[in-house]
């Protein structure tokens, strides 16, 4: 599946915004529980992909990743793999749950604020 969460901006929290700040705070806590139980219910293998606007720390990606597999960037990619380049930051991701990536990298890119991601896959042996 594909998704692409609510982020904080930051000019919210700079302008003292907190009203907002917490808004876009229980829109991605909804969002996370959603995907969270969509991969709960999917039996077998899942994939989600897309800008997750949230770095490879934080608990939004620890749940992320506890619900749908390990970051391919994790286990396959090679350098910082920033794929929002212009604040040296790696938002989007690819997790698999029954799928081991092979290679994992973020494509140079000029169309877009954020980078593409190229991963490669293989299935898992069913257990």
């Amino acid at each position: 599946m594909n998704a692409h969460l609510g982020t904080v901006q930051v000019s919210s929290v700079l302008n003292g915004d907190l009203a907002r700040v917490r808004r876009t705070r229980d829109a991605r806590a909804g969002q996370v529980e959603l995907l969270r139980a969509v991969a709960a219910g999917a039996p077998g293998r899942v994939l989600l992909g897309g800008d997750l606007n949230t770095p490879p720390r934080g608990q939004v990606y620890r749940d992320l990743r506890a619900a749908f597999g390990p970051d391919a960037h994790d286990l396959a990619g090679r350098g910082p793999g920033w794929t929002f380049p212009s604040l040296h930051l790696r938002i989007d991701h690819l997790m698999g749950r029954g799928l081991t990536p092979t290679r994992a990298q973020a494509l140079p890119w000029t169309l877009s604020d954020h980078r593409p991601l190229l991963v490669e896959y293989r299935a898992q042996q069913a257990d």
